[in-house]
């Protein structure tokens, strides 16, 4: 084919190797830190069910930094909660104008809890296989006989595929792991970001509030 393409090609230790699950290998930090968020997301049916809005309403969760903890609402009222969790003020929705129930759908999530998936001990003795698995430390793909240096403990997450196989001799399996330095680097820079937020949440509250 002379059309125009790009060779890859991979060498380890010297032999050309199938670069296939060589693609890609980094994934990207916020799948982590997303799945991580799914992890540790607290029941928000009981929440809302136990404060008496309908279980189609909406729970939104707020930074210390902002001015209510939670507010959470339906169609019928919305309930503002301080950081503590004590009912502040409640208001019925058929009372507030139409520029303050947009305000108070255009709220956005401004805390997260992010949760540790560790692994377990035997799971970090398996991973030294290559036959099985391929390993990708803080986005680095490493030799499985590293493994050995590693207890469950130095991990705070992990991701587990299962490999689209065309070889018999390649790896079942790619784990992706997150030392527990790494990962509170992730959620430290996530909580940053999360600054820009509170000011945009703090003025859609202020206008709710006039």
């Amino acid at each position: 084919d002379s059309n125009i393409h790009l060779h890859y090609e991979v060498i380890k230790n010297g032999k050309k190797v199938d670069p296939d699950e060589y693609f890609f290998y980094k994934h990207n930090t916020s799948l982590v830190l997303f799945r991580s968020r799914m992890i540790a997301s607290p029941g928000n049916l009981n929440y809302l069910t136990k404060h008496g809005i309908n279980a189609r309403g909406r729970r939104i969760r707020f930074s210390n930094k902002s001015k209510y903890g939670v507010i959470i609402y339906d169609k019928e009222q919305a309930l503002f909660f301080s950081h503590d969790d004590k009912l502040i003020k409640q208001l019925k929705m058929s009372e507030l104008s139409a520029e303050k129930i947009q305000a108070l759908k255009d709220l956005k999530n401004g805390i997260y809890t992010y949760s540790r998936d560790r692994p377990k001990q035997e799971l970090v003795d398996n991973w030294t296989n290559p036959q099985e698995y391929m390993v990708v430390i803080d986005g680095e793909l490493i030799e499985n006989s590293m493994m050995t240096q590693y207890k469950a403990d130095d991990f705070s997450f992990q991701l587990l595929i299962k490999l689209r196989r065309s070889d018999p001799e390649k790896a079942k399996y790619r784990v992706d792991l997150f030392t527990n330095n790494f990962f509170d680097k992730l959620v430290s820079a996530q909580e940053k970001l999360g600054l820009e937020l509170v000011s945009t949440n703090n003025e859609l509250m202020n206008l709710i509030d006039k």
